[in-house]
């Protein structure tokens, strides 16, 4: 009895002794064909060269965090429009990588899930400093160790893997590990030599372009949750992060691609073309480029086929409809699908064009001035104002009156027959680009203006072109909604009036419109100045068409930006208020 139990004692310890080899081997062939790890060690805290390692643990499982969702972000499709018939978007981008990077992450070092290595100290023998010893020879792949230095609210972090050395720094440790996270996941990416996210010149480039991709991805996330002032305020730190990487002629075409869907959104596909056309010289086999451009191509000739762009168009790109933000103005309105019609009157010297886009928006036009036709203009005066306006208002029909000789010379009695014929042809806006130095006051008009606002119609002109702190008619006719003038940088233009009784100020110098037989020309004055507030004027009707005309004045006013200018006659500093047509687009959109 006594022998079969020892028979069966010793074939049971070799069944566990088997047993054990067995486990190993399959543990052994696991950590074999395992992938590479990249392990992150605790990381050393140097306060005022008092090292502190409480914190440790935590800043190596931050990182971790950190480098875990750029990896995921590589590999994320970015989200579908709610509403994609809302949103003029071509394409979206497709994923950065096709596949995740194959090297995970431990967070932190072996020993930290062990017991505490004081109770396995017999005989003075660290039993766990042994055990991490082994434990570090079979981690299989590298090791990022390193330490926190905090000196003066600066965190400056020296970290070393892969055999290569990071320094970064920032106010705050969390911009100090973000900034490592992005150098650490770059330098992974350099396994992808194909991929255009490791085209990039540095580590800094890669993190601009994903703050980029992260602000777009808010932007189509938020669609129909967020006021339109925070989507847009999203597509423009995007560009802002996107448009010093195009201008180093990067290497990559990612930029390019979400410049490009980024500009569908803002509805300037013309700009997008410029991108994908940039990105295709990169990557001429780039599918996504490829069919990109086929398709903004194809959208803007039955754009242009249709009228909706051409001429008018060339005027979309200009510096001061960027100063107001004009082109968002347009595609936040559009997006409501409720604009409607509004008669804009413009008393000038006429109106002439070829333009089918132009003429299709002329409505009742008229000469006041005898043997003169409408036609008879001698500068394009009137036709350059006619474009401005139409460029900036989509749905104004734009009613040209002739009360100017084409001399440019003209009477009361014709300017006071051109505004009754405009009261009687239901203008909502009135503009009056025309004037002299005169600062007498003129009852005739004072009536006439006051009969024509109470008849809902909103009368716009210019400060003067005399500069001095004196309204010059017609700005000295009581009610009259009047503009000065700016250039492109935010000073009053030289030949500008100024004053409190100035309403709102506006660009009017290097201004880009379509003048004598058609061509696009570069021009300045108070008359641009105040088309272009005519023009905002009209988009605000076209949302609401039964505002009042101080409800119109008021939406105008409020949601304008305040702006310093500098009077150099004087060294005397002003505020101004300057139109801003998004806001403007944006309050009349709330107030309804």
């Amino acid at each position: 009895m006594l022998k079969l139990l020892k028979i069966l004692d010793y074939g049971l310890i070799r069944l566990v002794f088997y047993l054990l080899i067995a486990i190993g081997l399959v543990k052994f062939s696991i950590w074999l064909f395992k992938p590479l790890t990249l392990q992150i060690r605790p990381f050393d805290i140097i306060k005022e060269e008092t090292v502190q390692r409480g914190q440790g643990e935590w800043v190596a499982r931050r990182l971790s965090e950190k480098i875990r969702r750029i990896q995921g972000k590589l590999t994320e499709e970015l989200p579908k429009p709610q509403d994609e018939s809302s949103l003029p978007v071509i394409a979206i981008p497709n994923p950065i990588l096709a596949s995740p990077i194959e090297t995970p992450l431990v967070p932190s070092d072996v020993q930290n899930s062990l017991p505490n290595p004081e109770f396995f100290r017999p005989f003075n023998f660290d039993i766990i400093g042994f055990i991490n010893f082994f434990a570090t020879l079979l981690q299989r792949g590298p090791i990022l160790e390193g330490s926190v230095f905090i000196h003066n609210n600066i965190y400056e972090i020296v970290a070393e893997a892969y055999q290569q050395q990071w320094r970064v720094s920032a106010g705050s440790l969390e911009e100090s590990l973000t900034s490592l996270a992005y150098a650490i996941v770059f330098n992974q990416l350099q396994k992808y030599p194909q991929e255009n996210v490791t085209r990039f010149d540095n580590a800094e480039d890669f993190q601009s372009f994903m703050n980029a991709r992260l602000e777009f991805e808010t932007y189509l996330d938020d669609q129909g949750l967020a006021r339109q002032s925070r989507l847009d305020h999203r597509l423009e730190k995007a560009i802002e992060y996107l448009k010093p990487l195009t201008e180093k002629n990067s290497r990559s075409i990612l930029p390019f691609s979400y410049l490009a869907s980024i500009y569908t959104c803002l509805n300037a596909p013309e700009r997008a073309v410029i991108m994908l056309r940039e990105a295709k010289t990169i990557d001429p086999q780039d599918s996504w480029v490829n069919a990109t451009l086929d398709k903004v191509q194809s959208r803007l000739a039955s754009q242009e086929s249709t009228g909706q762009l051409g001429a008018l168009n060339e005027l979309s790109n200009q510096q001061a409809f960027e100063l107001i933000r004009v082109q968002k103005a347009i595609a936040a309105a559009q997006k409501t699908n409720t604009e409607q019609p509004v008669k804009v009157a413009v008393l000038a010297d006429g109106f002439f064009s070829s333009l089918k886009e132009l003429n299709d928006r002329i409505l009742a036009s008229k000469s006041f001035v005898p043997d003169e036709e409408i036609t008879q203009e001698a500068s394009g005066h009137g036709t350059s104002i006619v474009a401005l306006i139409a460029a900036i208002a989509p749905t104004a029909q734009i009613i040209p009156i002739k009360v100017l000789s084409s001399k440019g010379i003209g009477q009361d009695s014709w300017i006071l027959e051109g505004l009754e014929y405009a009261s009687q042809q239901k203008a909502q806006v009135l503009l009056l680009p025309l004037g002299n130095s005169s600062s007498e006051s003129r009852p005739v008009y004072d009536a006439m203006i006051d009969r024509i606002k109470r008849k809902n119609v909103l009368p716009i002109a210019s400060t003067g072109v005399d500069r001095s702190e004196v309204p010059q008619f017609p700005a000295t006719i009581p009610g009259m909604f009047v503009v000065g003038t700016i250039n492109n940088q935010q000073q009053l233009a030289s030949f500008s009036s100024y004053g409190s009784w100035v309403s709102l100020v506006a660009p009017g110098v290097d201004i880009k419109t379509i003048g004598k037989d058609d061509k696009v020309q570069v021009v300045r004055g108070g008359s641009y100045s105040s088309a272009i507030v005519a023009g905002v004027a009209a988009l605000v009707f076209s949302l609401q068409p039964d505002l009042s005309v101080t409800d119109v004045e008021t939406i105008l006013q409020q949601s304008a930006v305040t702006i310093t200018t500098h009077l150099p006659e004087n060294n005397q500093e002003l505020k101004m208020r300057r139109v801003d047509a998004l806001n403007a687009v944006i309050k009349a959109i709330s107030s309804r």
